[in-house]
């Protein structure tokens, strides 16, 4: 069961909620884009992983923050052009290394 990490900020919005439900079966594949487009740049920031994938900018913040809570991503302390830098920890970095 997937759970929406935007849950607490909308609240349980009804339109939210079924937009949340629509994407369910495509996060394995969103992350995987996500986490992979992090390992090739070493260190990044949402924008730069939007650039990356073209994807939007909340599906990359939303999936970022799943990969950083599964502990695939860490934070780093470098913020650039307004944002924190992330990069893979070792469990991502085996992760990425096992595909």
């Amino acid at each position: 069961m997937e759970t929406d990490i935007c849950a607490v900020n909308h609240g349980g919005n009804p339109q939210s909620v079924a937009a949340f439900q629509g994407i369910v079966p495509t996060l394995p594949a969103l992350r995987k884009k996500v986490l992979f487009a992090v390992s090739e740049l070493k260190f990044a920031t949402v924008k730069e992983v939007v650039d990356k994938t073209g994807l939007e900018r909340l599906t990359v913040g939303a999936r970022l923050t799943e990969l950083k809570k599964s502990g695939l991503l860490t934070a780093t302390n470098t913020i650039r052009e307004g944002c924190r830098v992330l990069t893979l920890s070792e469990l991502g970095k085996q992760a990425t290394q096992a595909v």
